[in-house]
């Protein structure tokens, strides 16, 4: 699947609407993923955690069995990015986003 392409099963194919239908619906919730460990399973823990602490246990759920069934580095990245803002550290310090809890 290519970065821009969104997932087969949604609303506007017919299919039901998936926690991805609802969570890209909202703002994304800001992730520091960016100088971390890059071992794929403490990213998705981090972007899990941040999901759940934002109401969104569900999404939280969804891209983890999504990550874990891709099927490569690359994917499993373009998966976190469609749940959390990826971004670094400095950046979880400037404004938050609209819509988002602070944690």
């Amino acid at each position: 699947m290519a970065m821009n392409e969104k997932p087969t099963a949604s609303k506007s194919n017919g299919g039901t609407p998936s926690a991805l239908d609802k969570i890209q619906s909202q703002p994304r919730a800001k992730c520091p993923l960016i100088g971390s460990d890059g071992n794929i399973f403490n990213l998705l823990g981090m972007a899990s955690r941040t999901l759940r602490e934002n109401g969104l246990k569900e999404q939280a759920q969804e891209m983890q069995s999504r990550v874990t069934a891709s099927g490569s580095y690359s994917e499993a990245l373009n998966i976190l990015g469609e749940y959390v803002k990826i971004c670094s550290a400095e950046e979880m310090n400037e404004e938050p986003d609209e819509g988002m809890s602070m944690v």
